[in-house]
């Protein structure tokens, strides 16, 4: 039999963060950790907590959804400045400077790329 301590039984045990749900992802990206909050019914302070718990910070999660909805849609023909509004970001410019930060080059380049390896 292994010992736990008195205060491992009493602190519950947090698994990481679930899977977001695609509507949660689409809230996330358009209305930002407080409308996932809101949406949630739960404050901003428990859901960065939970966040935490898990491993991941509100920024951090934002980045990496909206990263890899860009790179989805990088791969059809919908125009750089609706996939600008579809992840959140205010125009093509901060597209751009999203893609060059975390991806390492522009949208342009990077869909002509997905479209030569196809």
């Amino acid at each position: 039999m292994s010992a736990v301590s008195a205060a491992q039984r009493a602190t519950p045990s947090r698994k990481r963060a679930p899977c977001l749900s695609e509507d949660t992802r689409i809230v996330l990206l358009q209305k930002g950790a407080k409308g996932v909050a809101k949406r949630r019914g739960i404050s901003m302070r428990t859901l960065i907590r939970d966040l935490k718990d898990g491993g991941e910070s509100a920024a951090s999660l934002t980045a990496r959804i909206r990263r890899d909805e860009i790179l989805a849609l990088l791969h059809t023909e919908v125009p750089l400045c609706e996939v600008a509004r579809r992840v959140g970001l205010s125009g093509t410019q901060a597209l751009t400077r999203f893609c060059r930060r975390l991806l390492g080059d522009t949208p342009g380049r990077l869909r002509r790329e997905s479209f030569r390896e196809n």
